[in-house]
């Protein structure tokens, strides 16, 4: 990438970041407040909802995406009129899909009693299931500006905005618990939030981009419509199956297990999400980049680049991984107590399905950087077939773990290698099996870290001061064998030249 690239590549990963840091303390406090007061039926219920109406959004056919990709060239050529196309297009696309969710999900709401087993009344279940929908229909409501921002590599600004509301969030939410024991509070201070995120983010794009007030401009041609609505189409069928494969699995926990286990699973889920927050800012804030590094047809190095990012994303996998695998019921048992805790087997099925994901990051980024829609279409397709079927068997015998494991089969089967596969054809005719070769090798760097952390002699954890110090030299020691077993890696030097000017653009920043 250039150096304008990188510097605003830069400049947005790090806001995202500091800010994620102090979410993660405020997300913590009010999750274990919400425990203390609730219990794990309502994690139950915010789980399963949760899912039920991502599963919903499906019918944003990630036009967010294609949008994004189809304003790179009109915003380096500066064509306002085409940018101002492109987002009134979206505008009707996204209050269309607020209207289709909002009357789907109350047809819905009949089937309820039967993917839920709580002790709560069903009043109340449609009550809070209500207000769920509601959020997840205003989400949609004023964002099409915003992709321009990311388009732009202006992210942090939003990110900054949500880092304010999404801070007024968790405190009124804590005191909501705290002084009224409520879920109906807690879950209207959610829906106010969401509204006033996404209308400051609107006037965010306003103030930085003036002509979008001239909306007043022709409409995008019938070509520009159909190639527009081609790669929708192609983008909705991957959608389809990326949310039964991603967001079913709470849904089949509840069925063959019960709700209140989707609560105990969710507990390990917010450590892996927060996790996975980082990483998605840092995407967020180099998917620009990439986009452009693409347009510019300079093959050599995007497969250089891309490379950067292989190597990336294995460390903090590696380094993740090791970590979660000495602590995360180290942490779970000092944080919430040994009744929340799940069985090894599982934790390890959890872990595992966390590393594949991590170190899939940089094939996600440059297909969707690099418009690759129409490839990968079908493959997703099958992979949630695999995930359904699989799921649906594995869940009945064995439960909570046999649901989890067929999501991480069916992604090992089908993604983990047709992703790398399309990217090393089209983007930089690159022998497929120089990437798997190099993967293999992370995997076994990942044993030997694993086996080095598993020699160091620990006393037991009982407090969080045992926990940070037990945590310290597991990081310290996982850092210390990858960068020494990637000391020939020039990959690795290539990584460090970057964080090199990283940090020398931030302190001139």
């Amino acid at each position: 990438m250039s150096n304008s690239k990188t510097k605003n590549a830069s400049i947005n990963s790090l806001v995202g970041i500091v800010s994620q840091i102090f979410q993660i303390i405020l997300s913590f406090a009010t999750r274990t407040i919400f425990i203390k007061l609730l219990g794990a039926d309502y994690l139950g219920i915010n789980g399963i909802y949760t899912n039920i109406l991502s599963i919903l959004s499906i019918t944003e056919l990630g036009i967010g995406n294609i949008l994004i990709f189809y304003l790179y060239k009109p915003l380096v050529n500066k064509d306002n009129e085409k940018i101002i196309q492109l987002l009134k297009f979206s505008k009707k696309a996204y209050y269309a899909i607020a209207l289709f969710i909002l009357f789907v999900g109350l047809l819905l709401i009949p089937i309820l009693p039967y993917i839920i087993d709580s002790d709560l009344t069903t009043i109340n279940l449609i009550k809070y299931y209500i207000i769920f929908l509601l959020n997840s229909v205003i989400s949609y409501l004023f964002i099409y500006k915003t992709n321009l921002l990311y388009a732009d590599q202006q992210s942090y600004k939003l990110t900054l905005l949500s880092s304010t509301v999404i801070t007024f969030q968790y405190i009124t939410q804590i005191l909501v618990l705290i002084l009224f024991h409520n879920y109906t509070l807690y879950l209207i201070v959610l829906l106010v939030s969401t509204f006033f995120n996404n209308f400051f983010a609107s006037k965010i794009a306003d103030k930085n981009y003036p002509y979008l007030r001239q909306m007043e401009v022709s409409e995008l041609t019938t070509y520009e419509k159909k190639n527009i609505i081609e790669d929708v189409k192609s983008m909705f069928i991957y959608k389809s199956g990326s949310v039964i494969m991603n967001y079913t699995d709470n849904i089949l926990i509840s069925i063959f297990v019960g709700t209140i286990f989707v609560g105990y699973y969710s507990n390990y889920l917010l450590i892996i999400t927060m996790i996975n927050t980082f990483i998605s800012i840092i995407i967020r804030g180099i998917t620009g980049s990439i986009g452009n590094l693409i347009a510019e047809e300079d093959k050599a190095r995007t497969k250089d680049v891309f490379y950067i990012f292989t190597y990336f994303f294995q460390f903090i996998g590696i380094i993740c991984t090791s970590c979660l695998l000495f602590l995360f019921n180290d942490f779970i048992n000092i944080w919430i107590g040994s009744e929340y805790l799940l069985d090894n087997a599982t934790v390890i099925i959890i872990i595992v399905s966390f590393y594949i994901t991590c170190i899939n990051n940089q094939n996600w980024i440059f297909r969707e950087a690099g418009g690759l829609y129409k490839n990968v279409r079908l493959v997703m397709i099958i992979a949630a077939i695999i995930n359904l079927i699989l799921s649906i068997i594995f869940g009945y015998l064995y439960g909570l773990s046999g649901v989890l494991v067929s999501t991480l089969i069916a992604r090992l089967l089908t993604l983990c290698w047709y992703d790398p596969l399309v990217l090393s054809k089209n983007l930089f005719v690159e022998k497929f099996k120089y990437y798997l070769l190099k993967q293999f090798k992370y995997f076994f760097i990942l044993l030997i870290v694993i086996f080095m952390d598993w020699l160091i002699p620990y006393n037991n954890v009982t407090t969080f001061v045992d926990f940070i110090i037990k945590g310290f030299f597991i990081f310290i020691n996982s850092t210390f064998w990858f960068l020494l077993l990637n000391i020939k890696n020039k990959d690795q030097k290539n990584m460090f030249m970057k964080i090199k000017y990283l940090l020398n653009q931030v302190l001139k920043k």
